[in-house]
């Protein structure tokens, strides 16, 4: 599972390709995407891993 970042631009950018500060992943553990989604075996997709 991909996890979210909620990201906040940073007031002093280093270099041209840092310039985010992350402020939180979502979902922050296992055990809450599992909370959120389900488990694997809950869930009616049944895709194979890319």
């Amino acid at each position: 599972m991909h996890r979210f970042l909620v990201v906040g631009v940073k007031k002093n950018i280093p270099d041209d390709y840092d310039y985010f500060d992350v402020l939180r992943s979502i979902p922050d553990s296992d055990a809450a995407a599992q909370k959120a989604f389900g488990t694997a075996a809950d869930s009616a997709c049944h895709m194979t891993p890319l």
